[in-house]
Parts: structure tokens; C-alpha cells; sequence
């Protein structure tokens, strides 16, 4: 069977999905004030998305986790399906649990 065929036989529909990222502010990481928070912020970001690639987190049920500075798991971010993301992130009059067309 050629691959154009194969293609279509084994076709499954793209899900609809949401990379869900919370992170927990409340330790002497982030510091006393609005610099040092944004700084360890990013920082654990960046080592969020490491963690990611590295286990290939990118599938409906996948996540990963991140410490920050002083070696503490603080982030977490898991993959999920969903619709799309709710007007304040700029999808406007697009209700957050309506799927994709």
C-alpha cells in the first residue's frame, strides 16, 4: 500500500490540547520583591521546558515538573485535552470549552 493510502486508512483526528502550567510562589526562592520573583519565575520556566523536551512531554496525559533554586518542586506542568484558550489570552467571544473546528 502506498504511503499516500496508508495516510489515509490510519487517519486519526488531531486533538485539541492545552499545556497546563502552574507554579507555586510562596517560598524564599522567589525572593522579597518583584525582580527577584520575576528572575526565579523565568528560571524555572526554562527548566520546566527542559524537562519537557528531554521526556518528550507532549501528549494528552503527559506532564513534567521543575524545582526551583533551592532544589524544590514548585511547577508543574501537564498536558491536556481542551478547547481553546478563554478571551483574556485573546481568543474573543470563544467560550473556553468549545472545540476546535
Amino acid at each position: 500500500m502506498s504511503d499516500f493510502w496508508h495516510g489515509l486508512v490510519n487517519y486519526k483526528p488531531k486533538k485539541t490540547m492545552k499545556a497546563k502550567i502552574e507554579i507555586e510562589l510562596g517560598n524564599s526562592a522567589f525572593g522579597n520583591n518583584q525582580a527577584e520573583r520575576l528572575f526565579e519565575m523565568r528560571n524555572v520556566i526554562e527548566r520546566l521546558m527542559d524537562n519537557a523536551d528531554r521526556i518528550m512531554a507532549a501528549d494528552v496525559g503527559d506532564f513534567t515538573t521543575a524545582q526551583d533554586g533551592n532544589g524544590n518542586t514548585v511547577a508543574r506542568m501537564d498536558i491536556v485535552e481542551g478547547g481553546r484558550v478563554p478571551e483574556m489570552y485573546g481568543l474573543k467571544n470563544q467560550a473556553p470549552d468549545k472545540q476546535l473546528k
